[in-house]
């Protein structure tokens, strides 16, 4: 993009004028020029050309310049082209005044000033190349996010493959147990129409809890194509199973209070946002595992009489619902308070952390939801909190 050539198209009926100019113009260097004899030979040049500036003759049979410029202004491609008019006969206010309303620019009259015409196409170039160089930034950003939301995606995904080892140990255990007990009550004449049937029930109990986690997998990772009603209670909880056994399995003990407590009739429930649920879910899992990451670094410290706490808190607070997430996993250092949200800003050892779950944690409320994503330390720990705008049911 960077090399595109900035192309200027001279409009003039006399060949000698259009000679002249772009004699003129190969004075600036690096810019391209497109001739047309008439109004309707522009317009045809502007299919065939990418053209950044037009220098337009106002007197020209047929169509005149005037009328030229209107064509131009009515074509998405071509209405954001700058149009510098040029003439020796129009000069008084009033053609002026009916260049600048068709559209132009600047209004030129001959015999032209050489320097003041190479001086506002170099303004008009300049403009260009500072357009084409915010472009590619913004295309360059937009690839940049697109890949941190990628890996984002990879590292929650690595969460949720963990979570999920954790939720299928016990029910895999049981189901082993479960076989073994099958041989050893063959081996031993204890099988029966009673104990067949129990052990199938209870076999098929674990198999339909571990279905429903791949289940929940599944579900976590299938993206929000609209905004939609959720309550974030359900979201709260259903984030919080997932990492139940990760959690059980590290003793670390997890409350949840709601002030809403007949979540299932949402038309009853003040409780009620617009926005991402699955989206919102990611957001918890980030922010949950961070808070038992925190806390299973104390636990290995080995501090005596500690138990590892989180405890959610869901609410109404003003025209939105907030969501709080309080551990008592030892708080984070002010001095990098500030920095949390940085991407690729870690304060885990190498290995144990990407940077990026707090950064698309943030872009995720305030951005993709409206809300406000917020830290501070308490007494013992961190406090999370998502304030998210309710729906306005009037």
């Amino acid at each position: 993009m960077a090399d595109m050539p900035f192309t200027i198209l001279i409009v003039d009926d006399n060949p000698d004028n259009l000679f002249t100019l772009e004699a003129l113009l190969r004075r600036l260097g690096q810019c391209k020029v497109v001739q047309a004899q008439s109004g309707e030979a522009a317009l045809a040049a502007t299919l065939e050309h990418p053209v950044q500036l037009i220098l337009l003759d106002v007197q020209m049979p047929g169509m005149d310049g005037y009328e030229t410029a209107r064509h131009l202004k009515m074509t998405v491609r071509t209405r954001d082209i700058p149009i510098i008019f040029l003439t020796a006969v129009f000069k008084s206010e009033e053609f002026v005044k009916r260049g600048y309303e068709a559209g132009a620019v600047d209004y030129l009259t001959k015999p032209l000033d050489d320097s003041l015409l190479l001086n506002r196409i170099a303004l008009y170039r300049s403009l260009f190349e500072r357009e084409i160089r915010l472009q590619e930034a913004l295309q360059k950003l937009q690839r940049s996010e697109a890949l941190l939301v990628h890996q984002s995606r990879l590292a929650a995904m690595g969460q949720m493959v963990g979570a999920i080892a954790h939720q299928w140990r016990q029910p895999l255990n049981a189901l082993a147990l479960t076989i073994q007990d099958v041989k050893d009550a063959y081996e031993f004449g204890e099988l029966s129409g009673d104990y067949i049937n129990e052990m199938v029930a209870k076999s098929m109990r674990h198999i339909e809890f571990m279905s429903k986690t791949i289940d929940d997998f599944r579900n976590f990772f299938k993206p929000d194509q609209l905004a939609q009603l959720f309550n974030p209670r359900q979201i709260v909880e259903e984030a919080v199973e997932l990492l139940s056994a990760q959690l059980h399995a590290h003793d670390i003990a997890i409350g949840f209070s709601c002030d809403c407590t007949h979540y299932q009739q949402e038309e009853e429930c003040g409780l009620v946002c617009n926005g991402f649920p699955s989206e919102l879910k990611q957001v918890l899992l980030n922010i949950l595992s961070n808070a038992f990451d925190a806390i299973a670094e104390r636990q290995q410290k080995g501090i005596s009489g500690y138990l590892g706490r989180i405890a959610i808190t869901v609410k109404p607070q003003g025209t939105c619902c907030m969501i709080a997430v309080d551990d008592n996993g030892g708080g984070i250092d002010p001095a990098v308070m500030d920095r949390i949200y940085d991407p690729f800003f870690t304060t885990k050892e190498e290995g144990k952390g990407t940077g990026i779950g707090l950064y698309m944690s943030k872009m995720i409320v305030e951005e993709h939801m409206g809300g406000k994503l917020g830290a501070e330390n308490i007494p013992e720990g961190t406090r999370f909190t998502i304030d998210l705008t309710r729906d306005n049911k009037g």
